[in-house]
């Protein structure tokens, strides 16, 4: 003899069987706006177990955004440890803004990819660079990438240099030292 689904309560809501004994559809309404057909439960057990699952319960609800306060948290945390630090870098740095800094900088003059009609091409194995150095007046102090500082949005505080002298120095080394890259790839096609 088939036995009969009863009428229940989960999390203060009661659930009932429709007429002919199946549960249909999620009390909590998981299911409406998924594009799916509205499942159905044959029985109490099998119900009962979506429910302990179903991501809309009051519960799971309260859980998840937990979570999400939780995290919202932590990044605002992390964020506030980030700004620290970054306001304790600006005050170690010797240059300000209205200085004059000498540095070294890379262009791209034959990429490893050029456009032929419709298509990209590659027409080299290393692309090669023009090194070379020049003198600007700081407009701004910003940052990349975490603490990375950066002036006037495109100067890398690695390729500033003390003196013209000695970016120019540096910059005729990284040509030299890409040069004899280049060189030493192209001697092993």
């Amino acid at each position: 003899m088939k036995k009969e689904n009863s009428v229940f309560e989960f999390e203060g809501v009661k659930i009932k069987p429709s007429k002919s004994g199946t549960y249909n559809g999620c009390p909590f309404n998981c299911d409406v706006g998924t594009g799916y057909p509205i499942r159905k439960w044959k029985t109490e057990k099998g119900i009962k177990n979506h429910l302990k699952e179903c991501c809309n319960t009051p519960t799971n609800v309260k859980v998840r955004e937990e979570k999400t306060t939780a995290m919202a948290n932590e990044e605002k945390k992390r964020i506030a440890e980030l700004e620290r630090k970054r306001a304790d870098i600006l005050k170690r740095i010797p240059q300000k803004v209205g200085d004059t800094i000498y540095h070294t900088y890379s262009h791209c003059v034959k990429p490893t990819h050029e456009w032929r009609g419709s298509r990209r091409v590659r027409v080299r194995y290393e692309a090669v660079y023009s090194y070379g150095w020049s003198e600007a007046t700081i407009a701004s102090i910003g940052f990349g990438a975490g603490t990375m500082i950066v002036f006037n949005e495109n100067i890398a505080a690695s390729a500033i240099c003390a003196t013209a002298e000695e970016a120019k120095k540096r910059s005729e080394e990284d040509q030299k030292e890409h040069d004899d890259w280049n060189k030493q790839c192209s001697s092993y096609r």
